[in-house]
């Protein structure tokens, strides 16, 4: 019986053993995930903090860009504005030239057809005859 008895400890020494060996690689092997967890986290919180960082520097640089967008947009505008009131003021002066020109084509032409008709009637008082407007 003794014999039976040694081998069946024997197994439950090794049992036993066993078992506290695999608690043992468990609890190294959860305190490496709790290590690599806590790893990442600061990794993850690190990279987080460079992200927020460099999300404010080109928050930062679109709003210095933005304002000298806005600046040379302000001096376009005005040089555009400029210019299109120079358009209009040379405009203004060629319908005025123009205008002053159709005065005067117009009155030639009133005095050249007054002429004309003065010089007809007068033809027809002298020779009735070879002129017969109707």
């Amino acid at each position: 019986m003794r014999s039976l008895m040694v081998p069946k400890m024997r197994r439950l020494r090794f049992q036993k053993l066993r078992r506290v060996m695999i608690k043992d690689f468990e609890a190294r092997v959860l305190e490496k995930v709790d290590l690599n967890d806590q790893t990442n986290d600061n990794r993850m919180s690190s990279q987080r903090k460079d992200f927020l960082h460099e999300v404010k520097e080109l928050k930062a640089v679109t709003r210095e860009w933005h304002v000298l967008y806005v600046q040379e947009v302000k001096k376009v505008r005005e040089d555009v504005n400029l210019q299109i009131e120079e358009l209009w003021e040379d405009m203004q002066k060629e319908v005025q030239v123009v205008q002053q020109d159709y005065a005067f084509i117009n009155q030639k032409v009133n005095i050249t057809c007054d002429a004309i008709t003065r010089f007809v009637k007068l033809y027809e008082t002298m020779n009735p005859q070879v002129i017969n407007i109707s």
